[in-house]
């Protein structure tokens, strides 16, 4: 009952927070595969709150409520094709399940899933400069 609220005031938050951004940094972008600094804190919260939902919240209601609100926060992140943009895809299916949620239901397949998920950090970080791959 406690997280409920907890989640939701952190959910807008970030809301709030991306909405000001202006169309000229959204266009600078979503013109990279790497998300921008709000884009990546939007992810890592929506991110953060699936596992919280997942892991913590037992209420059906409460979970389908809590994904919503990350799920449609989720929605403002732009990512060209990439590793970042296949952990957003996934994760936003993951959220939509949970929006789904429904009395009785099984979750073990879904944990299991998202345990074996790559982190955040992982699938979204910029790699660093000055590093060179060689092929061999």
């Amino acid at each position: 009952m406690r997280w409920v609220p907890r989640i939701a005031l952190v959910v807008l938050a970030v809301a709030w927070g991306t909405a000001g951004v202006t169309g000229a940094a959204q266009a600078s972008a979503s013109s990279s595969r790497w998300p921008s600094a709000a884009d990546y804190q939007t992810i890592k919260t929506a991110a953060a709150v699936r596992d919280q939902i997942l892991f913590h919240i037992r209420n059906w209601r409460r979970k389908a409520y809590a994904a919503q609100l990350a799920l449609q926060t989720l929605l403002t992140v732009r990512v060209k094709p990439g590793s970042c943009l296949t952990f957003v895809a996934e994760l936003a299916g993951n959220l939509e399940d949970l929006a789904n949620a429904y009395q009785g239901e099984k979750w073990g397949p879904l944990i299991r899933t998202v345990r074996h998920e790559p982190s955040v950090a992982h699938a979204c970080k910029r790699p660093q400069q000055g590093w060179t791959l060689l092929t061999v």
